[in-house]
């Protein structure tokens, strides 16, 4: 079972193997992420994850291997991949870790190319081309979604590339299996590199922040309270 644990003040994503109470550390990732959990109260950082507080002392095996994550900078901003992460919904970032270990599991190498997008750069992308889904439509406007290419010996695998491509990978698969919907199921629009979760309807996470801040354009939809969704 995978959960996330502090120890010795690091942070790091832990598996439990069989009914040893003994942690094993899987993947060490953030270890001084803006999100660290406060020792008097861990839960607050990650609602859809446990997290244990562990003395520094407690025994471990450690296999230091760090996920295989980039980022791709597509867009002229100097963001690493760890940045794209914290800067997903608190209630996302487990899952997509997760998944992130799930696609090294299989092999592949994880570029991330887009992540949260603030209401403003969702108008400027709709008004570049109408396909692109409407602020407040999206949940990469929510922290709920990310965009990623991913590269096994010296392939990689693009938006441009077929479904049938990307299935054949077992991604998409295990994405699924973790609870997230795949953009390379989409019937009218061709988004292989997109994997989201649905926490809420686009309607529903809306109506939450324009309760939440007011007009659309203040919105932080990566900082919606999603209680009662």
């Amino acid at each position: 079972m995978l959960e996330w644990a502090i120890i010795g003040g690091a942070y790091y994503l832990i598996k439990k193997i069989g009914a040893t109470p003994t942690p094993i550390l899987q993947q060490g990732y953030i270890t001084n992420a803006p999100l660290m959990a406060k020792k008097n109260n861990p839960a607050t950082v990650l609602k859809n994850a446990p997290i244990q507080v562990l003395d520094a002392n407690t025994p471990i095996a450690v296999n230091a291997a760090p996920l295989l994550l980039s980022a791709l900078d597509v867009s002229g901003n100097k963001k690493t991949a760890q940045h794209y992460v914290n800067e997903l919904h608190p209630a996302a970032q487990a899952q997509f870790l997760q998944l992130f270990q799930r696609i090294n599991e299989l092999g592949y190498h994880v570029i991330v190319t887009s992540g949260y997008r603030t209401f403003q750069e969702q108008q400027k992308l709709h008004a570049q081309n109408s396909s692109n889904a409407k602020p407040g439509r999206s949940y990469h406007n929510y922290g709920l979604a990310l965009d990623i290419n991913i590269a096994k010996n010296g392939v990689q695998l693009y938006k441009a590339d077929s479904a049938a491509k990307w299935n054949a990978t077992g991604v998409p698969q295990a994405a699924k299996a973790l609870g997230f919907k795949w953009g390379g199921d989409y019937s009218s629009y061709h988004d292989p590199v997109h994997f989201e979760l649905r926490l809420a309807s686009p309607d529903a996470l809306l109506a939450l922040g324009i309760e939440q801040y007011g007009a659309l354009p203040r919105i932080v939809g990566n900082a919606v309270t999603l209680a009662g969704v």
